[in-house]
């Protein structure tokens, strides 16, 4: 039998077209299957890890509330049957305020349910409940999965917290004010026989959990199946939770592990991953799973969660490619098999074009096309391979947008990311890494990722080693940047793992850890500060009672004209002069301590500063010249003049730190009209009259990037040790107290010039005069109850009231003025008059009980040291009465009078 060339081209042009196709579809459809197959995995792996982090965190929000209110002192009334409803009025506001719980409930050992958020369980037993036998072996908190309980509403899970008994003891002693009940309570609790008095219970809403894990959307196959769903289980491989379409599902029965999904098997052991396993409905799934890892000191339950994924569904793009392939070759067959027949010699050409581009296409390039323009069926074979490279390029770009995808989620990360290889080097950076590196990105392709880290933190061998197991979690490390930059990280490090749980790969995350850092030296500063304070504010109390002795006795022998003998007098004055400048400088203390009341008056700024001149002086150093240019008939301004002085003393400070080398200060004052210009950063203020004080230096100036943040509490740019970063940050608030503002004028290598501008006072300028006490001094008749711990003043005090015609009682403390105050039958006591800072009842406590002994009895306290609670009152407007020390005659006299004649009419 003759074969002809016909049949030759034909069986060729056949079998070329099967062959090529074949090889061609078949390696392009595995390629695209096994990318896909990854990218999905990694993605419900991160799917998966994201959720299990929320669970964990639930979970960890559920443990720290029972672990507060199991520590209650209210907690005690268990031991009393809960008579009074304390604790369960505490659990009803509990729920209500969470809404997270189906029951709260305290049991005692008896297993009697003695108080509960719901009422119809109090005074039930469930002691032979196997999960409260449970609970009671243990010393922590317990959680338990429940499917039938006495508790209504379905499956659910309850954590128990055992009441231990030296807890409560612990938190008593702490919280309450020594009684006699409160002793009684101790001692029946320190008698207590067994370390625990009962059992908090707080029954779950688990709908809450089934509600977090139904985020799936419904996906459904030709079957009307459901596609995807997720499960929670526990380290026994139970099933927590249902999936939403199963109602038949009974929550804590399902076993996953075993059913013999390895998934779950893989979670048990702690693992990140997933598989393509048969699900428990029949069909083949991706199985994401997660361990957990806790919340900061909560290790976690060992539970995990599971992601199931149709693989049907998810591969279906490949199948239909698969389809399209296999049908065009059928397609191209025919064509092929036609065209042989009739068109033997012009099939030759077109078939040497398609076998050329077919080779092309092998090789990956989809970019080209079959040249062939004839409308024959030559034309269609051309068309349809063309249709079907377009087909494939399509499927290749939806797997580049896909990578691109999460290429983009990667970058999106605030947080620096490195994905490493099994060898430990980089293949992926996002550019919050880059940027704390200060590398390029392809700088760090291929780079060691342990050459990033700093020498002293590869010296950590335990840290490290879990770097390299992909098992570190909040890892404190150290990198290293390009240029040499130590930045210390939080470092958690996870292994990637393909499908068969092989590790290819490490994520590593890290937090920039610089700014927690600087905060927690920031607040080691404070408490320093705060320390300093109030070690400063007690010295001021101490030493303005010494001043009340030595300026009120001054003062009064000052008093008797008849004492005319001048050297006398001039010695006396000298004392009194000696007196008020130490009093000037307590003022200062306790202005530094915030421990004294604003006491804003109009004053003129040149006295003011002309008073710290040799003040100023000591501060800036031999090497310092002060100068001062005052502007005369200067306006007067509302202040505090002892704070403002503490501002005056502050930018001197700074100014002398920017010349180290020596230079001048310069303070010069002037009137200015301030128009809407210089306010547009300060627009709580208003344009008008304003009194410029201008602080210059001829030091280092400063940067305008430094200049944006010198207002900033805590900032400096002084080395350890040297500033606290708060003297600017104290004059801004001065200044905003008092209604002004600052401008600052600086340039490097120049110096620097600060502008306080305070507003015009339309007052008479304060002037205080040695000769004060010249004038008569108002006296009375009323009865006045004296309190004062210190006997110098108390004795003081209780002279000049006499002297000026006043009833006087005396107590030495707060007790003492009680027993006074109840034993007066003769007559009304119109004043209290006190001392705030006493032991054990301060001035405060006393006053308000007096008032409710003898309501309408006026107060007035009199203090050099006063406590955060009243200078927080005085300034919130209600009004507190208050006497400074150190007391004189005239002032005192004054102030009673002032305090007497109030609200009576004229």
């Amino acid at each position: 039998m003759r074969v002809t060339i016909r049949s030759k081209i034909t069986f060729f042009t056949l079998l070329l077209v099967f062959i090529s196709i074949g090889v061609l579809g078949t390696h392009l459809s595995r390629i695209a299957e096994k990318s896909l197959k990854e990218r999905i995995g990694q993605g419900m792996k991160i799917q998966a890890s994201s959720m299990m982090g929320q669970i964990d965190r639930m979970m960890f929000e559920r443990y720290q509330n029972m672990d507060g209110w199991a520590k209650e002192p209210i907690m005690m009334d268990l031991l009393k049957d809960d008579k009074e409803g304390r604790i369960r009025d505490f659990l009803l506001n509990m729920k209500k305020e969470y809404g997270l719980y189906r029951d709260l409930m305290a049991v005692d050992l008896t297993g009697t349910l003695v108080a509960s958020s719901n009422p119809k369980h109090v005074r039930k037993n469930i002691r032979e409940e196997p999960w409260f036998k449970g609970a009671l072996k243990s010393t922590e908190i317990t959680v338990f999965s429940l499917i039938s309980t006495e508790f209504p509403g379905g499956p659910t899970t309850l954590f128990a917290a055992p009441l231990h008994t030296q807890d409560l003891i612990n938190q008593i002693k702490a919280e309450s004010v020594p009684s006699s009940e409160t002793q009684r309570i101790l001692e029946v609790l320190e008698s207590w026989k067994t370390p625990v008095l009962g059992i908090l219970v707080a029954v779950l809403e688990w709908n809450e959990m089934t509600d977090l894990l139904n985020f799936m959307p419904v996906l459904e196959g030709k079957d009307q199946t459901p596609q995807a769903y997720a499960l929670l289980v526990n380290k026994d491989g139970i099933a927590l939770t249902q999936p939403y379409f199963d109602e038949k599902a009974v929550m804590f029965t399902r076993n996953l592990r075993t059913e013999g999904i390895k998934a779950a098997a893989f979670a048990s052991e702690g693992k990140n991953g997933y598989t393509i396993e048969p699900g428990h409905y029949g069909t083949l799934d991706f199985i994401s799973y997660a361990s957990s890892s806790g919340y900061r000191d909560f290790n976690g339950f060992g539970w995990s969660l599971l992601v199931f994924q149709s693989a049907e569904r998810a591969l279906s793009p490949i199948r239909h490619l698969q389809m399209q392939v296999f049908l065009l070759g059928i397609l191209v067959a025919l064509l092929a098999s036609v065209i042989s027949l009739f068109l033997t010699q012009s099939i030759t050409r077109p078939v040497e074009k398609l076998a050329d581009f077919t080779r092309t296409v092998a090789k990956g390039d989809f970019s080209g096309s079959i040249d062939v323009t004839s409308s024959d069926e030559i034309g269609m074979l051309a068309g349809s391979f063309n249709d079907m490279i377009k087909n494939l390029s399509k499927a290749q770009i939806e797997i580049v947008q896909s990578r691109d995808f999460t290429d983009n989620i990667i970058k999106s990360i605030l947080d620096p990311l490195i994905v490493i290889d099994s060898s430990g080097r980089i293949q992926t950076t996002n550019p919050a890494a880059t940027k704390l590196l200060g590398f390029e990105t392809k700088e760090l392709e291929n780079y060691p990722v342990e050459a990033l880290f700093s020498e002293e933190s590869r010296r950590e061998h335990e840290n490290m080693e879990k770097i390299r197991q992909g098992k570190a979690f909040n890892v404190d490390m150290e990198y290293k940047t390009k240029d040499g930059a130590l930045i210390p990280v939080l470092l958690s490090v996870t292994a990637l793992r393909d499908s068969h749980g092989r590790e290819h790969g490490k994520v590593l995350i890290s937090r920039d850890m610089r700014e927690y850092k600087a905060l927690e030296r920031q607040f080691r500063e404070a408490q320093k500060m705060d320390a300093i304070g109030k070690l400063a504010g007690g010295v001021a109390h101490d030493f303005n009672n010494m001043l009340t002795v030595i300026n009120g006795y001054s003062e009064k022998i000052l008093m008797f004209k008849e004492n005319e003998n001048l050297a006398v007098r001039s010695d006396i004055n000298q004392i009194l002069k000696a007196g008020r400048k130490a009093s000037a400088l307590t003022r200062q203390l306790l202005s530094f301590s915030r421990r004294q009341v604003t006491k804003p008056v109009s004053v003129n700024l040149n006295e003011v500063i002309n008073g710290m001149i040799k003040m100023l002086k000591l501060i800036g150093g031999g090497n310092i010249e002060i100068v001062v240019i005052p502007t005369e008939d200067i306006w007067t301004v509302k202040i505090d003049p002892g704070q403002f002085e503490q501002v005056l003393a502050n930018l001197t400070v700074n100014a002398r730190d920017a010349m180290p080398d020596g230079g001048r200060i310069s303070f010069s004052t002037k009137n200015e009209q301030v128009t809407e210009a210089p306010l547009a950063s300060h627009e709580e203020l208003e344009a008008g009259s304003y009194v410029c004080l201008s602080i210059s230096d001829t030091g280092t100036g400063m940067t305008e990037e430094i200049k944006k943040k010198i207002f900033e509490p805590f900032f400096t740019t002084k080395p350890v040790g040297k500033g606290t970063g708060l003297g600017l940050a104290t004059c801004w608030n001065f200044m905003k107290e008092a209604r002004g503002f600052i401008e600052v004028d600086t340039e490097l290598g120049k110096g620097t010039t600060f502008h306080l501008y305070l507003p015009k006072s339309t007052g008479k300028a304060m002037m205080l005069s040695l000769e004060d006490f010249m004038e008569p001094l108002p006296r009375g008749v009323e009865t006045l109850l004296l309190v004062e711990d210190e006997d110098l003043v108390r004795e003081f005090a209780h002279g000049i009231l006499t002297d000026l015609g006043y009833k006087i009682l005396v107590a030495l403390n707060g007790s003492e003025a009680l027993r006074l105050a109840e034993e007066h039958t003769e007559g009304k006591i119109d004043l209290l008059l006190t001392d705030v800072v006493m032991p054990k009842m301060n001035g405060r406590e006393l006053a308000e009980r007096l008032l409710a002994l003898k309501p309408g009895i006026k107060v007035l306290f009199m203090s050099g040291y006063v406590d955060d609670d009243f200078i927080e009152k005085n300034a919130a407007g209600i009004k507190m009465p208050l006497l400074e020390k150190p007391l004189t005659p005239s002032a005192l006299a004054k102030k009673v009078r002032e305090v007497l004649d109030e609200g009576k009419k004229a």
